[in-house]
């Protein structure tokens, strides 16, 4: 299953690329909803080879993924790879200068079930596609908001 959507970004390529690789700030903000991250990798030896392992609970079970930063090509490309007891997913977070002072950021996720159990968790996004959808262009929109306003 494959979601893509793309917002504009007030801000030069560079700064919203900045903005995207501070992992810091993405980690404080997982911990603070309940997550918890282990980074894999210093973020002193560059981007290459980063990796984080984090555990949480949805919908009651406690839940364990690996995520994989697996390419990356400054200042325009950042891909993820993630892995979970039953799914794996990857996602590419693409930047385009429009201009010195805007930025469209582009995000291509795939979902993909391993297990029995993980195509029943795909089902629900399956029957409503549209919704889900719907709700993911939000959230990337939601999302490039938040980095015009660190900006």
């Amino acid at each position: 299953m494959e979601f893509t959507g793309a917002d504009d970004i007030a801000a030069p390529l560079a700064r919203v690329y900045e903005l995207l690789t501070d992992f810091e700030h993405f980690e404080r903000q997982a911990i603070r909803r309940g997550v918890d991250v282990n980074r894999i990798g210093a973020a002193g030896d560059g981007l290459q080879g980063l990796a984080w392992e984090s555990r949480f609970s949805l919908r009651g079970r406690a839940r364990k993924v690996r995520l994989d930063l697996v390419r990356v090509d400054p200042p325009s490309l950042l891909g993820f790879a993630a892995v979970s007891q039953g799914m794996k997913a990857t996602m590419d977070i693409e930047l385009i200068a429009l201009s010195s002072s805007r930025t469209r950021m582009t995000v291509k996720l795939g979902i993909e079930a391993r297990t029995f159990s993980g195509r029943l968790m795909l089902q629900p996004l399956r029957l409503g596609q549209r919704k889900a959808m719907r709700r993911f262009n939000r959230r990337i929109q939601d999302f490039a908001r938040a980095l015009e306003e660190r900006a």
